[in-house]
């Protein structure tokens, strides 16, 4: 039943999505907290083009949740609770349909799968985020791309998704608490349910929050390795992922094409079961770091 209302919800935002767009359409772009730093980008292939970039995000600490008083702040996010997160990498981008077509060739990914549920949905491929993907393919995806090029990749905690999403801000958004607009150009810019054509773009799209990754906020939700946990009480404070025995449901985040502008909240989050497939569902992958 849990998982029913929140899939009723998704879909809500959905048919909701252009009364969204016209209270939002006011807002003007917004000018940066503080310069962005420079960003220490790798990849482990050479510059081939099925492998992701990924973005060092250095280590530290900070407060995961939402204080009580945060505008559409759910009942999930508390209470809050400080992190120590050790340095890792994350792919600058979510994957897209070019690099999980990589996995698919190489018999390290299931493609039946997300055609079985839409495939694209007529939106397009290439460097558009690869969509209608269950955490187990997102899980298939990290197991292949660590045995091609021998490091290793995975997903990410929840706790290291909010540390990256935030870059270090304490507001709703990486980029403040203003509303996200739909102009590419704009630091508080974003792919979501106000938006004109409700689909995915091309990765890249909007500007990056202050670590220098893109679309943290919009354009596809992306699984994360946490189970279910309805409060932060009895959450990790070291980093890692909250597993409990059954894990009957996964978590995800980001908000996405579809969502409401509250939804892209850095501290956002919804679950689902792990085998379920959707339209706005993605990827991101994390890569551990030697010290």
């Amino acid at each position: 039943m849990q998982a029913v209302g929140v899939a009723a919800a998704l879909l809500l935002g959905f048919f909701l999505s252009a009364c969204a767009q016209s209270s939002l359409g006011m807002h003007a772009p917004i000018a940066l907290q503080s310069a962005r730093p420079l960003v220490d980008e790798f990849d482990d292939c050479g510059g081939a083009a099925w492998c992701p970039t990924m973005v060092v995000v250095p280590g530290g600490s900070f407060v995961m949740g939402s204080p009580l008083g945060e505008s559409g702040r759910g009942a999930n996010e508390g209470p809050q609770h400080t992190v120590n997160i050790r340095r890792f990498a994350v792919s600058k981008f979510e994957i897209t349909w070019d690099q999980w077509q990589a996995c698919v060739d190489d018999g390290g990914c299931n493609g039946a799968g997300p055609e079985s549920t839409g495939g694209d949905n007529g939106w397009g491929r290439e460097s558009r985020p690869v969509i209608e993907v269950s955490w187990h393919d997102a899980q298939a995806y990290a197991l292949w791309l660590a045995e091609e090029t021998g490091q290793s990749y995975r997903l990410l905690s929840e706790s290291e998704w909010e540390y990256a999403a935030r870059g270090g801000t304490t507001t709703r958004y990486s980029w403040g608490d203003r509303y996200p607009i739909c102009d590419p150009t704009a630091p508080n810019g974003a792919n979501f349910g106000g938006c004109t054509n409700l689909r995915t773009l091309p990765v890249g799209t909007f500007p990056p929050n202050p670590f220098g990754l893109h679309d943290m906020h919009g354009n596809t939700y992306e699984w994360v390795q946490d189970c279910f946990n309805f409060s932060y009480a009895a959450a990790p404070t070291d980093g890692s992922a909250y597993i409990d025995g059954a894990c009957t449901f996964r978590m995800l985040r980001s908000g996405s094409w579809g969502s409401y502008p509250q939804i892209l909240r850095s501290a956002y989050r919804v679950f689902f079961e792990p085998g379920f497939r959707y339209q706005n569902f993605g990827i991101r992958i994390a890569r551990d770091l030697s010290e």
